[in-house]
């Protein structure tokens, strides 16, 4: 007997665990129906197979799942996964017809923890960038404060030397500075 339930759980967390997908889900593709849309794609894919009666090829399957994606969810996935995914569903599709129903809740139970793992992964690697991000602002902030500083003083000691050197060379400032308010320097006579 054909279990339709763990068939549309198996298309639910497939879907669940779908990068690519996700991704779209998370940019705000399919609109603020986007649960609706995502039930409705499972609900869909499962009368696909119900009413095609093992006579479905994998093909069939991912151009029925893009076509959704493009017309409902604005999205073009091109990256491969989504015939993998369609691979997927249909092999579960003929688990589920062989009656290895363990089996699909295995693998369902494996992907989701890999999934879970490789997301957990993920946000703690961006927890860690975004640490770094504001201690490299933070010393990048520190460090331009410092340049100034360092400029400042060196600005300082130029126009003390500056002043040095046209005290000790008898000239007067109206001989260096033009009215641009530039300091001309000139040779030795």
């Amino acid at each position: 007997m054909f279990d339709r339930t763990l068939f549309h759980r198996s298309i639910s967390e497939t879907l669940d665990c779908w990068p690519s997908f996700q991704i779209s889900i998370s940019n705000g593709m399919g609109g603020p129906n986007q649960s609706a849309k995502i039930e409705w794609l499972c609900d869909s894919i499962l009368q696909l197979f119900h009413d095609n009666n093992n006579q479905l090829i994998v093909q069939d399957v991912s151009d029925f799942i893009a076509e959704i994606l493009d017309n409902e969810f604005d999205t073009i996935i091109e990256d491969g996964s989504l015939e993998m995914i369609s691979t997927s569903i249909f092999g579960y599709y003929q688990k589920i017809l062989s009656g290895d129903h363990d089996y699909i809740r295995d693998k369902l139970k494996q992907t989701k923890e890999k999934y879970e793992e490789k997301n957990q992964k993920k946000n703690q690697e961006e927890q860690t960038l975004t640490m770094q991000s504001s201690s490299s602002s933070l010393l990048l902030s520190e460090q331009q404060t410092n340049d100034q500083q360092m400029m400042s003083a060196t600005s300082d000691s130029l126009m003390m030397m500056d002043e040095d050197n046209n005290d000790n060379h008898g000239h007067n400032d109206n001989d260096n500075n033009e009215d641009d308010g530039w300091t001309v320097v000139r040779r030795k006579k």
